[in-house]
């Protein structure tokens, strides 16, 4: 699954890897030594989680919200908002289709004292999926059964694939992409739960398009932004992020950018 969910690329720790692609350069956290890393690590398995457990049919879709109807769907226990990306807009062939862009107000205030969780550009691949792999052309991908190093040789390709100087998060106007930080799933990946009509399907015969909440291994890569509650105070805030990725191999485009105006409260 491919959520160019908006945004990704900045900074690490000392014990970041280097993995190369082609003639791309990206950091990921392989070691996972600072607590901080591991709280991010665990936050993006528990995004996918939320993200592919929404069932737009009761609630709304949060990736397709064009007013900020949809900003309390994001509220964590402990604190926490998760925020999205847009359902994004590619270029194919020539063609461009999709959109983004988005601007959404949110009409509750949010509380003081919340930490806000974003990703600029993230991915996970999953079991479930694995007959759908963007890399299938990978080695790693063609392994049957499908093993951990396959999901995370998928996740990994895919993250691969941003322009890391397309990432951009803005908060109240001051570029901030010192916040990012690149970060895969940890050893043994997580259990991802997939929900009848969440926001990934595409179509009709596609493998997130479940009968009933399915669960299967996964792993996640992404960039992601840990915004701390005392980084915005009482008041009125603008956040901006996202990012493009391009896969030449397949001709194709994506970019994603969107943008919340929020009040702390």
């Amino acid at each position: 699954i491919l959520i160019l969910t908006t945004l990704v690329g900045g900074t690490l720790t000392a014990n970041a890897q280097v993995i190369t692609h082609g003639d791309r350069k990206a950091h990921t956290d392989a070691s996972a030594m600072s607590p901080t890393n591991r709280k991010i690590m665990t936050l993006g398995d528990r995004w996918w989680n939320w993200a592919l457990g929404i069932d737009t049919s009761k609630v709304g879709n949060p990736f397709t919200d064009t007013s900020g109807e949809f900003c309390d769907l994001g509220k964590q226990k402990g604190n926490l908002l998760f925020l999205v990306g847009t359902a994004g807009e590619f270029t194919q062939g020539g063609v461009t289709g999709g959109h983004t862009g988005d601007v959404r107000t949110c009409n509750t205030p949010i509380p003081r004292g919340t930490n806000l969780f974003f990703p600029l550009f993230n991915t996970e691949c999953s079991e479930l999926e694995s007959l759908e792999f963007p890399c299938a052309p990978l080695p790693a991908c063609q392994i049957a059964p499908v093993e951990e190093e396959q999901l995370r040789a998928c996740a990994i390709d895919l993250v691969n694939h941003v322009d890391v100087d397309s990432l951009k998060v803005t908060i109240d106007g001051v570029p901030s992409n010192h916040l990012v930080q690149r970060v895969q799933s940890g050893p043994g990946g997580f259990q991802l739960t997939v929900v009848p009509n969440n926001p990934f399907i595409t179509a009709l015969d596609s493998p997130l398009n479940v009968d009933e909440p399915t669960t299967t291994p996964s792993v996640s890569d992404g960039y992601w932004v840990l915004l701390k509650a005392t980084s915005l105070r009482p008041g009125a805030h603008t956040i901006s992020f996202g990012a493009v990725a391009e896969f030449p191999e397949f001709d194709f485009e994506f970019r994603t950018e969107v943008t919340y105006n929020l009040v702390v409260k």
